[in-house]
């Protein structure tokens, strides 16, 4: 398997990558895509993404963010932002979203993106704030969040993984096992094991197009960051 880190963004991060994710692969299906949320404590003085786009187009690079460590989707996810509102931010990188998330409750830094499903317990207490999502629809479970490509035109993403294969492996065969994925994927035993992310069962031809998309938009993104992990 591979994912939109792998296959779409490591790439343009990593100098030396020991494969190429256009010419050493075949996509074969989508399996499951997710989208992320921007949270903040609910005493930061940002009470809408509004409000938050501004001070930090106000202020570039007075505010920090945490992430899972370099290159981790929250990571680039940040730097995109920061891209296509015409802002900075500080990245303070850790070991895991638990740290992360740990430093944001502390108030050591000032916001993160994180998972929508592993956000909503906590602004269900009251401890976090949910000022945007990543989705390019308002998801079921945040219907009263804002989108945050609303406000900051293109800032959508939805991290996917997807099955590879070789390359040079037989059209039949990897269409074969396209065919199977949606059964697979809709099974009742997936669904549950499928809480908080949603079913991206494609064709190859589908998942091909959108591997190629990202890979140019997250090359520009990249760059335009000047983020790089080695």
């Amino acid at each position: 398997t591979g994912s939109t880190g792998t296959h779409a963004i490591n790439p343009h991060l990593y100098k030396d990558l020991p494969y190429d994710p256009l010419k050493d692969f075949v996509p074969v299906a989508g399996l499951v895509d997710y989208e992320l949320v921007l949270v903040v404590k609910p005493t930061a003085k940002w009470k809408t993404f509004g409000d938050f786009i501004a001070d930090a187009k106000a202020r570039p690079g007075a505010l920090n963010y945490g992430s899972a460590g370099p290159g981790a989707s929250n990571h680039m996810v940040s730097e995109m932002l920061g891209v296509l509102a015409g802002t900075r931010f500080v990245h303070v990188p850790f070991k895991g979203d638990g740290p992360s998330l740990l430093a944001l409750l502390g108030d050591q830094i000032d916001f993160m993106f994180m998972p929508i499903s592993t956000a909503l317990p906590f602004a269900r207490d009251g401890k976090l704030r949910m000022l945007a999502t990543t989705g390019a629809t308002r998801s079921p479970k945040t219907q009263d969040v804002p989108l945050a490509k609303d406000m900051v035109p293109q800032m959508e993403f939805a991290g996917w993984n997807g099955i590879f294969a070789p390359a040079g492996t037989p059209r039949e065969i990897v269409e074969r096992i396209a065919r199977e994925m949606p059964a697979i994927l809709n099974s009742p035993e997936m669904a549950k094991a499928m809480d908080g992310v949603n079913n991206a069962a494609t064709t190859p031809d589908a998942f091909a197009a959108r591997l190629r998309s990202e890979y140019q938009f997250w090359e520009t993104i990249v760059k335009r960051s000047g983020a790089r992990v080695n």
